[in-house]
Protein backbone atom coordinates (compact mmCIF):
# COMPACT_ATOMS: atom_id res chain seq x y z
CA UNK A 1 0.00 0.00 0.00
CA UNK A 2 3.00 2.05 -0.45
CA UNK A 3 1.81 5.67 -1.92
CA UNK A 4 -1.55 5.20 -0.34
CA UNK A 5 -2.96 8.21 2.20
CA UNK A 6 -5.10 7.26 4.78
CA UNK A 7 -7.11 10.41 6.70
CA UNK A 8 -8.30 8.94 10.20
CA UNK A 9 -10.93 10.53 11.17
CA UNK A 10 -11.28 8.09 14.83
CA UNK A 11 -10.71 8.05 18.43
CA UNK A 12 -9.74 5.17 20.66
CA UNK A 13 -9.12 1.57 19.28
CA UNK A 14 -11.79 0.66 16.33
CA UNK A 15 -10.79 3.09 13.72
CA UNK A 16 -7.14 3.35 14.82
CA UNK A 17 -6.21 -0.02 14.96
CA UNK A 18 -7.41 -0.08 11.31
CA UNK A 19 -5.55 2.65 10.20
CA UNK A 20 -1.95 1.56 11.84
CA UNK A 21 -2.90 -2.11 9.85
CA UNK A 22 -3.00 0.13 6.81
CA UNK A 23 0.35 1.90 8.06
CA UNK A 24 2.23 -1.02 8.42
CA UNK A 25 1.41 -2.52 4.61
CA UNK A 26 3.03 0.80 3.59
CA UNK A 27 0.15 3.57 3.45
CA UNK A 28 0.73 7.24 4.61
CA UNK A 29 -1.51 7.43 7.46
CA UNK A 30 -2.81 11.00 8.92
CA UNK A 31 -4.40 11.00 12.19
CA UNK A 32 -6.58 14.26 12.86
CA UNK A 33 -6.79 14.86 16.39
CA UNK A 34 -9.43 17.20 18.12
CA UNK A 35 -7.06 19.87 19.90
CA UNK A 36 -10.23 21.29 21.68
CA UNK A 37 -10.11 18.07 23.77
CA UNK A 38 -6.44 17.45 24.04
CA UNK A 39 -6.25 15.16 20.92
CA UNK A 40 -7.36 11.07 20.98
CA UNK A 41 -8.69 9.88 24.30
CA UNK A 42 -6.63 7.54 25.03
CA UNK A 43 -3.55 9.71 25.63
CA UNK A 44 -5.40 9.84 28.87
CA UNK A 45 -5.58 6.22 29.49
CA UNK A 46 -2.65 5.56 31.39
CA UNK A 47 -1.35 2.78 34.06
CA UNK A 48 0.02 4.04 37.70
CA UNK A 49 3.01 2.71 36.64
CA UNK A 50 3.24 5.34 33.97
CA UNK A 51 5.38 8.59 34.92
CA UNK A 52 5.92 11.62 33.11
CA UNK A 53 9.89 9.73 33.24
CA UNK A 54 8.47 6.61 31.92
CA UNK A 55 6.60 8.53 28.91
CA UNK A 56 7.72 10.58 25.61
CA UNK A 57 5.68 13.62 26.16
CA UNK A 58 1.64 12.58 26.29
CA UNK A 59 1.96 9.10 24.33
CA UNK A 60 0.35 6.62 26.64
CA UNK A 61 0.90 2.73 26.20
CA UNK A 62 -2.63 2.24 25.41
CA UNK A 63 -2.49 5.32 22.99
CA UNK A 64 1.00 3.30 21.48
CA UNK A 65 -0.73 -0.13 20.59
CA UNK A 66 -2.97 1.19 17.56
CA UNK A 67 -1.05 4.34 16.21
CA UNK A 68 2.09 2.85 15.50
CA UNK A 69 3.92 4.53 12.39
CA UNK A 70 1.09 7.34 11.88
CA UNK A 71 1.83 11.00 11.49
CA UNK A 72 -0.41 13.49 13.30
CA UNK A 73 -2.15 16.40 13.33
CA UNK A 74 -4.14 18.57 15.91
CA UNK A 75 -7.42 21.00 14.57
CA UNK A 76 -10.88 21.42 15.89
CA UNK A 77 -12.93 20.63 13.10
CA UNK A 78 -15.68 22.96 14.01
CA UNK A 79 -13.78 26.10 12.89
CA UNK A 80 -13.32 27.10 9.71
CA UNK A 81 -9.62 26.85 9.99
CA UNK A 82 -9.43 23.59 10.99
CA UNK A 83 -12.14 22.14 8.50
CA UNK A 84 -10.20 24.01 5.53
CA UNK A 85 -6.60 22.07 6.47
CA UNK A 86 -9.21 18.74 6.91
CA UNK A 87 -10.64 19.48 3.57
CA UNK A 88 -7.13 20.04 2.00
CA UNK A 89 -6.02 16.69 3.14
CA UNK A 90 -9.16 14.78 2.06
CA UNK A 91 -8.37 16.12 -1.58
CA UNK A 92 -5.11 14.19 -1.51
CA UNK A 93 -6.10 10.98 0.24
CA UNK A 94 -7.22 7.54 -1.21
CA UNK A 95 -8.95 6.49 2.22
CA UNK A 96 -11.02 8.25 5.39
CA UNK A 97 -11.48 6.41 8.14
CA UNK A 98 -14.29 7.70 10.54
CA UNK A 99 -15.54 6.59 13.48
CA UNK A 100 -18.60 9.25 14.92
CA UNK A 101 -21.74 8.72 15.83
CA UNK A 102 -24.66 8.87 12.76
CA UNK A 103 -25.40 12.16 12.24
CA UNK A 104 -22.16 13.95 13.81
CA UNK A 105 -20.20 13.81 10.59
CA UNK A 106 -22.73 15.48 8.93
CA UNK A 107 -23.15 18.86 11.75
CA UNK A 108 -19.69 18.61 11.60
CA UNK A 109 -19.53 18.69 7.35
CA UNK A 110 -17.06 15.36 6.87
CA UNK A 111 -19.39 12.90 6.13
CA UNK A 112 -19.13 10.60 2.83
CA UNK A 113 -20.95 13.26 0.57
CA UNK A 114 -19.79 16.14 1.35
CA UNK A 115 -16.13 14.71 1.24
CA UNK A 116 -17.02 12.99 -2.18
CA UNK A 117 -17.40 16.29 -3.53
CA UNK A 118 -14.12 17.27 -2.88
CA UNK A 119 -12.53 13.71 -3.91
CA UNK A 120 -14.74 11.94 -6.00
CA UNK A 121 -12.79 8.77 -5.98
CA UNK A 122 -12.26 8.51 -2.38
CA UNK A 123 -12.94 5.55 -0.31
CA UNK A 124 -15.17 6.65 3.13
CA UNK A 125 -15.04 3.79 5.78
CA UNK A 126 -17.00 4.57 8.71
CA UNK A 127 -17.44 2.17 11.79
CA UNK A 128 -20.46 3.14 14.21
CA UNK A 129 -21.30 1.26 17.57
CA UNK A 130 -24.86 0.00 16.09
CA UNK A 131 -25.41 0.92 12.66
CA UNK A 132 -26.14 3.86 10.57
CA UNK A 133 -29.91 4.21 11.58
CA UNK A 134 -28.91 3.82 15.19
CA UNK A 135 -27.18 7.21 16.98
CA UNK A 136 -26.38 5.76 20.04
CA UNK A 137 -22.38 5.54 21.44
CA UNK A 138 -20.92 2.22 20.84
CA UNK A 139 -19.07 1.11 24.11
CA UNK A 140 -17.32 -2.16 24.12
CA UNK A 141 -18.32 -3.35 27.24
CA UNK A 142 -22.01 -2.25 26.62
CA UNK A 143 -22.17 -4.41 23.16
CA UNK A 144 -20.19 -7.14 24.94
CA UNK A 145 -23.45 -7.64 26.80
CA UNK A 146 -25.99 -6.88 24.18
CA UNK A 147 -24.19 -9.47 21.84
CA UNK A 148 -24.35 -12.05 24.36
CA UNK A 149 -20.78 -12.55 24.92
CA UNK A 150 -20.76 -11.33 28.59
CA UNK A 151 -23.37 -13.83 29.27
CA UNK A 152 -21.44 -16.93 27.52
CA UNK A 153 -18.29 -15.91 29.47
CA UNK A 154 -17.33 -16.62 33.14
CA UNK A 155 -17.29 -19.71 35.42
CA UNK A 156 -20.23 -22.42 35.09
CA UNK A 157 -22.73 -22.45 37.58
CA UNK A 158 -25.82 -20.64 38.44
CA UNK A 159 -26.39 -16.88 38.95
CA UNK A 160 -25.63 -14.87 40.97
CA UNK A 161 -22.28 -16.93 41.70
CA UNK A 162 -21.31 -17.60 38.54
CA UNK A 163 -22.38 -14.30 37.03
CA UNK A 164 -21.62 -13.25 32.97
CA UNK A 165 -17.99 -11.47 33.09
CA UNK A 166 -16.93 -8.99 30.71
CA UNK A 167 -13.41 -9.82 28.73
CA UNK A 168 -10.69 -7.63 29.76
CA UNK A 169 -9.87 -6.25 26.27
CA UNK A 170 -12.20 -4.52 24.33
CA UNK A 171 -12.60 -7.44 21.92
CA UNK A 172 -15.96 -5.76 19.81
CA UNK A 173 -13.90 -2.87 19.13
CA UNK A 174 -11.00 -5.15 17.84
CA UNK A 175 -13.56 -7.82 16.08
CA UNK A 176 -14.96 -4.40 13.83
CA UNK A 177 -11.13 -3.38 13.40
CA UNK A 178 -10.22 -7.03 11.77
CA UNK A 179 -13.31 -6.95 9.47
CA UNK A 180 -12.92 -3.90 8.37
CA UNK A 181 -9.78 -4.34 7.42
CA UNK A 182 -9.72 -6.88 5.67
CA UNK A 183 -12.49 -5.23 3.60
CA UNK A 184 -10.01 -2.34 3.25
CA UNK A 185 -7.13 -4.26 2.46
CA UNK A 186 -8.69 -5.92 -0.22
CA UNK A 187 -8.03 -5.31 -4.36
CA UNK A 188 -11.18 -4.21 -4.71
CA UNK A 189 -12.41 -2.79 -2.21
CA UNK A 190 -15.66 -0.61 -2.03
CA UNK A 191 -15.60 2.94 -2.36
CA UNK A 192 -18.59 3.10 0.99
CA UNK A 193 -17.72 0.79 3.43
CA UNK A 194 -20.17 0.87 6.85
CA UNK A 195 -19.54 -1.36 10.02
CA UNK A 196 -20.54 -1.45 13.40
CA UNK A 197 -19.30 -2.52 16.27
CA UNK A 198 -22.36 -4.87 16.96
CA UNK A 199 -22.73 -7.03 14.07
CA UNK A 200 -19.62 -8.62 13.96
CA UNK A 201 -20.30 -10.51 17.00
CA UNK A 202 -22.58 -12.75 15.42
CA UNK A 203 -20.22 -13.99 12.60
CA UNK A 204 -17.18 -14.43 15.84
CA UNK A 205 -19.58 -16.85 17.21
CA UNK A 206 -21.14 -19.15 14.92
CA UNK A 207 -21.22 -21.83 16.78
CA UNK A 208 -23.31 -20.08 19.98
CA UNK A 209 -25.78 -18.39 17.87
CA UNK A 210 -26.84 -21.60 15.60
CA UNK A 211 -27.50 -23.60 18.77
CA UNK A 212 -29.90 -20.72 19.71
CA UNK A 213 -31.08 -20.53 16.35
CA UNK A 214 -31.64 -24.79 15.80
CA UNK A 215 -32.72 -25.33 19.23
CA UNK A 216 -34.01 -22.09 20.95
CA UNK A 217 -31.39 -22.51 23.54
CA UNK A 218 -28.95 -20.04 24.95
CA UNK A 219 -25.26 -21.19 25.43
CA UNK A 220 -24.61 -21.44 28.49
CA UNK A 221 -21.08 -20.58 30.69
CA UNK A 222 -19.25 -23.37 30.80
CA UNK A 223 -15.77 -21.44 32.46
CA UNK A 224 -12.84 -22.95 30.51
CA UNK A 225 -14.74 -25.93 29.25
CA UNK A 226 -15.83 -26.19 25.63
CA UNK A 227 -19.44 -27.51 26.09
CA UNK A 228 -19.33 -29.96 23.53
CA UNK A 229 -20.34 -33.04 25.74
CA UNK A 230 -23.00 -30.78 27.43
CA UNK A 231 -24.60 -29.34 23.50
CA UNK A 232 -24.64 -33.50 22.56
CA UNK A 233 -26.80 -33.99 25.77
CA UNK A 234 -29.10 -31.38 24.87
CA UNK A 235 -28.87 -32.29 20.98
CA UNK A 236 -30.27 -36.14 22.13
CA UNK A 237 -33.12 -34.87 24.57
CA UNK A 238 -34.00 -32.28 21.83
Amino acid sequence: MEGMVVLELANVLAGPSVCQFLAELGATVIKVENISTGGDVTRTWKLPSETPDSMEGDVTAYFSCCNLGKQSIAVDIRKPGGLDCVQQLVAKADVVVASYKPGDAEKLRIDQSTLRALNPKLIYAQITGYGSDDTRAGYDAVIQAESGFQYMNGPPGPFPEASPTKMPVALMDLLAAHQLKEAGASGDAPRSIRLSVLHPSSSESPGKFSSFLALSQCWWRCGTEIGIRELEVLLKCH
